[in-house]
């Protein structure tokens, strides 16, 4: 039985719109008797002839809450025959059409005061947003109506109270002009804190750290790969040991959790409770490649083995489980199996005595198993202790101890495999993909292994041959079961063109900055919003979208702005032309009150800050042996750098142009628009440029 598969559908009497779909998440809708349309041109023509409302119901394939409702609401008859009644019911995958997506949850928060998924969205004929909620319940109770209830009263307000249902569609249009996470005029940067800003910033993330469980706030606990990738980054320029510390709690409390696959490696998406011991089991692709990217910047800088061996495990964890036979990276797994949400991962103590004999006692107390069970009577596996300790108080060699646990690690994840397979959502995510060509960068520059290199430069590979079009720049977002679909979002343009510019500052492969400058032109063209400086969500020519969001504020992933301004900041160096400096700047002027107020919330940007600030290394190495030195620089961590090598100058590149180093090979560096005498070696380099951490304080 292979270790995951692809959705099977049930034979049924029902059979809609959706059967013709690639989405795993609208087929398995297919089969539902609502009769579901995709979002079609056609679809919505036709709400408008029979002047009904829309439902828009949103959701993806791994999503829990999605699959509840469905089996208790979507697949009951008499629900069903109420909804193809009296509405056009549409089904849209969220991470087809991310763009939607963003445009009704932020419809429905301002309607419910809340969202997420599923996301039900009732619409004007004109796609009006003037209803909309999460999951309800197939019966009322605990002050929420049941589906059939809202069915019924959207319905009724709909035929007998339409003026009232405009007129809040109109209300709620005018909200969301002013909701797409709107920054404060440019220019409004607080002057007192101008000088102080990336300090600012520190404060302001500071003021959200758990000191007793680690991460930020007190609820649920999530990644929040880029704000933790701000505190490695300010620790390297300030020398801040609480950033340091916090830093380093929170990574390895996350290691040591129930967030981490403590047998397959690799993480969930979040945990429900403070102490990082119960996830939401679904494991993201997007989740993993930020998460690995981390792990190799955190050991490049602090040079702790645990990084690097979770940084390979969740690594393996990917290609093993996500990775597809012809190339490309599938979506996510699910956290549901057979034998309920989660199960997949759990285990009783039986059952490991069962596999690991004698050794199973030690593995028990090295991952708090119990037979009451840590979880709904199973057990999570997780790391009560710090390893070392623990050999200590065992009086055990510390390394016979961890290959110990890695060797049990070993049969306990070929019994797991044996298992029911979990759903897959094998949908290859153009975005997604090209993060995780960075993410195997990142890990070449942090370990050494070529492979991973190889690795990524097959996968932008694979990219280019699926996604692209004829003309080299248009790009789809979805590639599935052999079908590339759905227009490319900004956040698709924009990882697709630092995967480019990592592969050529590694590389030095000129076609992969060439194919950078090509789509950051048209991107410019095709996505810059209106009387902004800003790049909207989705393309400017799509005529499906009642309005254009602004893709401002990061999520789980980067914005799509914030990554294109990291993309401006590289690019106006490398080319050297004005107009990419330029819009940079004018993004930093136009997000920077923001950012200090929600630091939070926009990491991403609080890194192309500290880059402005603190300045990006320009580093060009000319001469015979500039490969070879350009290897050895490469390898240390300096978090805002611009690296290239060559054994002659090159004129068509600025930090090439004019560097003669003779017979000699030699560094330039430069600065603050200001170029250093050049260096004469690695290690003069290293001498100038490097910091290595001190930790002596922070262990």
């Amino acid at each position: 039985m292979p270790r995951n598969g692809p959705l099977v559908l049930p034979i049924t009497l029902f059979m809609n719109q959706l059967q013709h779909e690639t989405s795993p998440y609208l087929l398995q809708h297919a089969n539902n008797p609502v009769q579901w349309h995709p979002w079609r041109a056609e679809t919505l023509a036709r709400a408008k002839a029979e002047d009904k409302p829309i439902l828009v119901s949103i959701g993806y394939s791994t999503c829990h809450w999605c699959h509840v409702m469905e089996r208790e609401s979507f697949e009951d008859v008499e629900i069903a025959d109420f909804m193809n009644a009296y509405f056009i019911n549409v089904k849209v995958d969220r991470e087809e059409r991310p763009d939607l997506d963003a445009l009704y949850m932020d419809a429905c928060q301002i309607l419910a005061g809340t969202a997420g998924w599923p996301l039900n969205v009732f619409l004007t004929p004109d796609l009006k947003p003037f209803f909309a909620g999460t999951y309800f319940p197939p019966d009322p109770g605990h002050k929420r109506m049941s589906w059939l209830q809202v069915l019924q009263y959207v319905h009724y307000n709909f035929q007998e109270q339409r003026i009232a249902v405009e007129r809040q569609a109109d209300r709620v249009m005018a909200r969301l002009a002013d909701t797409p996470g709107q920054p404060g005029p440019i220019g409004t940067i607080d002057p007192a804190k101008t000088e102080d800003l990336p300090n600012v910033l520190f404060r302001g993330l500071q003021q959200r750290f758990d000191p007793e469980s680690g991460g930020f706030g007190t609820g649920k606990k999530f990644p929040n790969t880029m704000a933790l990738e701000y505190l490695l980054n300010y620790f390297y320029y300030y020398r801040d040991q609480e950033a340091l510390r916090h830093f380093r709690f929170t990574l390895s409390t996350m290691l040591k959790s129930g967030l981490y696959d403590q047998i397959g490696g690799g993480i969930a998406r979040y945990t429900v409770d403070r102490e990082w011991r119960i996830p939401h089991f679904e494991k993201m692709l997007y989740d993993n490649t930020l998460f690995a990217r981390l792990l190799a910047r955190a050991y490049r800088l602090i040079g702790r083995r645990k990084y690097k061996t979770a940084l390979l495990q969740t690594i393996s964890f990917l290609e093993r489980d996500l990775r597809a036979p012809g190339g490309g990276f599938f979506s996510a797994l699910d956290a549901d199996s057979p034998a309920g949400e989660g199960r997949y991962y759990t285990w009783d103590k039986a059952e490991i005595e069962a596999v690991l004999g004698d050794d199973a006692e030690l593995f028990c107390r090295y991952f708090g198993i119990t037979e009451a069970g840590n979880w709904d009577g199973t057990n999570i596996l997780y790391q009560p202790l710090d390893r070392f300790h623990y050999a200590d108080k065992l009086k055990r060699d510390r390394e016979e101890l961890l290959e110990s646990m890695h060797a049990a690690r070993r049969k306990m994840l070929a019994v797991r495999n044996e298992r029911m397979p979990l759903h897959r959502d094998e949908k290859i995510i153009l975005s997604w993909n090209a993060l995780m060509v960075s993410t195997y960068t990142e890990a070449y520059l942090a370990t050494g292994e070529t492979n991973l290199l190889e690795s990524a430069e097959s996968l932008l590979s694979f990219l280019e041959r699926h996604f692209l079009q004829a003309d080299g720049i248009t790009c789809y977002r979805t590639y599935t079961n052999g079908k590339a679909a759905n227009p490319a979002t900004l956040r698709d343009y924009a990882f697709l063109i630092r995967a480019y510019l990592d592969l050529f500052q590694i590389t030095n492969v000129r076609s992969y900055l060439e194919r950078a400058v090509k789509m950051i032109d048209a991107v410019q063209d095709i996505f810059t919003a209106p009387e902004t400086v800003f790049f909207s969500y989705a393309r400017r020519d799509l005529t499906d979208l009642i309005r254009q969001q602004l893709d401002l504020e990061d999520d789980e992933m980067p914005s799509g702005n914030a990554a294109m301004l990291r993309n401006l900041q590289e690019l106006g160096i490398l080319t050297g032309d004005k107009k990419y400096r330029d819009r940079a700047g004018a993004l930093l002027a136009a997000m920077s009150k923001s950012v200090q107020t929600h630091p939070l919330a926009y990491a991403a940007w609080a890194n192309a800050l500290l880059a402005d600030d603190r300045g990006i290394l320009e580093i060009a190495v000319i001469g015979e042996q500039a490969g070879a030195w350009k290897r050895q620089i490469e390898r240390e961590y300096q978090p805002f750098r611009v690296l290239i090598a060559a054994e002659e100058p090159d004129d068509s590149l600025p930090l090439l142009a004019g560097k003669d180093a003779g017979d000699a090979t030699l560094i330039y560096v430069c600065e603050d628009a200001t170029c250093r005498t050049p260096l004469d070696s690695p290690e003069a380099f290293a001498a100038v440029y490097v910091k290595p951490p001190d930790l002596s304080r922070n262990k």
